[in-house]
């Protein structure tokens, strides 16, 4: 697991913008839609673009950015699960640990406590 989000995206992808896009505003609400319109594209065209290039869509590169930047939280702090979860831009907790467990097969406390274990031991 990398400590770094930003190494998740493809370097040098013709989607540059739409990734530094989803890294200056992974934290509040953001869209398929706000994107596009920030780029000057229609969302049907980003979406099949994006899709085509990268085989993912925009929700499932915006939630894994923010699976992400919650893991480095997790790892690097000892604040709650629940205000990572919202500071990350999930606004329900629930929403925040389905994604995490699509991620990851496991929990945020689970994996905190493995990769703190894991830690001590090496």
């Amino acid at each position: 697991m990398s400590k770094n989000p930003d190494l998740i995206f493809p370097s040098n992808s013709k989607f540059q913008s739409v990734f530094e896009l989803i890294k200056s505003n992974y934290h509040q609400s953001i869209s398929l839609k706000n994107i596009a319109e920030e780029l000057s594209y229609s969302p049907a065209y980003l979406t099949t673009e994006l899709k085509k290039h990268t085989g993912k869509t925009i929700n499932s590169w915006i939630n894994e950015y923010r699976i992400s930047v919650a893991c480095k939280e997790l790892l690097e702090t000892d604040k709650l699960i629940e205000i990572i979860a919202n500071e990350v831009g999930y606004q329900s907790t629930d929403y925040f640990f389905r994604q995490f467990r699509r991620h990851h097969s496991t929990t945020p406390h689970v994996l905190r406590k493995q990769q703190r274990k894991e830690q001590v031991v090496a």
